[in-house]
């Protein structure tokens, strides 16, 4: 049951072959943002990091872990299902 959590809570849906996810374990090492800088680009076999805003030299490279296009209380449901209890900056400003 815990390899079960683990791996749907660290595998990426590949984006070139959308029936498939994968696991890649350097790339689960990311931290999420609803409003990421970065995403994981993967063909089922290597998986790519791409920035999607500009990263300051030493800026941390965060990912969402959700739809970004969901509104606040469906990314924090989804989160919440994996145990995540969101605060960044996104969430924090439609709270308000």
């Amino acid at each position: 049951m815990k390899m079960r959590w683990i791996l749907s809570n660290n595998q990426f849906l590949c984006i070139q072959a959308q029936h498939l996810v994968s696991l890649f374990p350097a790339a689960s090492r990311f931290n999420h943002a609803c409003r990421p800088n970065a995403f994981v680009d993967s063909n089922g076999h290597v998986a790519i990091v791409r920035a999607i805003a500009d990263i300051p030299a030493g800026g941390e490279v965060c990912v969402s872990y959700v739809p970004v296009l969901e509104s606040r209380q469906d990314r924090q449901q989804r989160l919440r299902d994996k145990g995540i209890l969101c605060q960044c900056l996104r969430c924090e400003e439609e709270a308000e």
